[in-house]
């Protein structure tokens, strides 16, 4: 007669002895990617999150502000549709909020490199063609400049950097394809460089 033993095993929820989510463990490279090219020291956001120090002392307003999706700041409605958006994933944003329940652990120093710029190379570099000083008469305001290609080959995106020249003053930064030609209007009918519009870009 043959004997077949069945075995009921009980087993622990992985998450009770899984690794602990640490910053140079988990959060640091999330931060990298997202992140971090804005908010580095000298930046152009609001705060520095390079360091540990930095981020661990922001973490609660970091956590609120990827779980109400103000950052990172993609507010495409087809946000689905792009390679390389700029999302946090819900995995990613549950790991930021375990790191707070983990009292914020630092983890193994590592020598990862802090990503405070995209550092790929380029395939063109389009400099602005002078410097402009704004007018302060409003709090913020919009300035268009007209950025010619003079391409004579067809152009597809996949990606770009804007590299303010003074990262204090600047706010946002909106790119438009303008096949009108109309901007070039209103860009020389401005004494100043570009032209200034309460609405937009005009076209």
């Amino acid at each position: 007669m043959k004997v077949i033993f069945v075995l009921m095993c009980a087993f622990y929820s992985c998450h009770v002895f899984s690794q602990q989510t640490t910053y140079y463990g988990v959060i640091l490279p999330i931060l990298n990617k997202y992140c971090v090219h804005c908010h580095h020291e000298n930046g152009h956001g609001a705060m520095d999150l390079s360091t540990y120090e930095r981020a661990s002392s922001y973490a609660n307003m970091i956590y609120f502000a990827v779980r109400n999706k103000l950052m990172p700041p993609w507010n495409n409605e087809n946000s689905n549709n792009f390679l390389h958006q700029s999302k946090m994933n819900s995995e990613e944003i549950s790991l930021i909020k375990d790191w707070i329940d983990n009292c914020l652990e630092e983890g193994e120093h590592t020598t990862l490199t802090k990503n405070h710029s995209l550092n790929d190379s380029f395939d063109v570099v389009i400099p602005m063609k002078q410097s402009f000083f704004p007018h302060y008469e409003k709090d913020f305001y919009d300035q268009v400049f007209v950025i010619e290609l003079n391409n004579n080959t067809e152009y597809y995106i996949n990606k770009f950097q804007f590299i303010p020249g003074n990262s204090k003053i600047v706010r946002r930064c909106a790119v438009f394809i303008d096949t009108t030609n109309k901007s070039k209007e209103l860009d020389n009918k401005d004494p100043k460089y570009g032209y200034s519009n309460n609405f937009g870009v005009a076209f």
